[in-house]
C-alpha cells in the first residue's frame, strides 16, 4: 500500500501517513473522496472498488455528539479544509493511547462517514479482511 506522503487530516509525518488508512463507510463517500483528490469532479473509469471487513476493539467515533463535547470541538472542526492540526493533534494523541480506530465525518459527503485506521496499532492479519472487489465501469 502506497502511502500518500503529504500532511492529511488526521496525519503529520510521513512515518504517520506510511501508518494511516483512509477508509470510506459507502461507496458514495469514497468516490466523493477520491474526485476530490483527484482534481474535482472525474469519472473513476478503470479503478477498482474493494470493500474490506475491518474488526477492531479501541475505535474513537468523532461522529457522536458525546466525544464532540468530550474534546470540546465542534463537527466543522473535523472538516476544515484549511487548518489540519487540530484534527492532526486528536490523531496523534489517540494513536499513541493506542486506539486503533476513527470513525470521522466525510469533509466532501455530507452524510458520509470515513473510518481512519491506525495500523501500528492492528495485527492487519487478523482484524483486516478483504471481502470483495470490483472494477468501477
Amino acid at each position: 500500500m502506497e502511502a500518500y506522503k503529504a500532511p492529511g487530516r488526521y496525519h503529520l509525518t510521513v512515518e504517520e501517513a506510511e501508518q494511516t488508512a483512509y477508509l470510506a463507510q459507502s461507496l458514495e463517500t469514497c468516490i466523493s473522496e477520491v474526485s476530490h483528490h483527484l482534481g474535482g469532479t472525474v469519472r473513476l473509469r478503470n479503478r477498482f472498488s474493494i470493500e474490506f471487513d475491518v474488526e477492531v476493539e479501541r475505535v474513537v467515533d468523532l461522529t457522536t455528539t458525546k466525544e464532540l463535547k468530550r474534546l470540546k470541538i465542534g463537527m466543522q472542526d473535523l472538516i476544515d479544509d484549511q487548518d489540519y492540526s487540530l484534527t492532526q493533534e486528536i490523531a496523534r494523541r489517540l494513536r499513541r493511547g493506542k486506539v486503533q480506530a476513527l470513525i470521522v465525518p466525510s469533509a466532501r459527503d455530507p452524510q458520509g462517514k470515513n473510518v481512519v485506521l491506525f495500523l501500528e496499532n492492528i495485527d492487519r492479519r487478523k482484524a483486516i479482511r478483504k471481502i470483495f472487489e470490483r472494477k468501477i465501469e
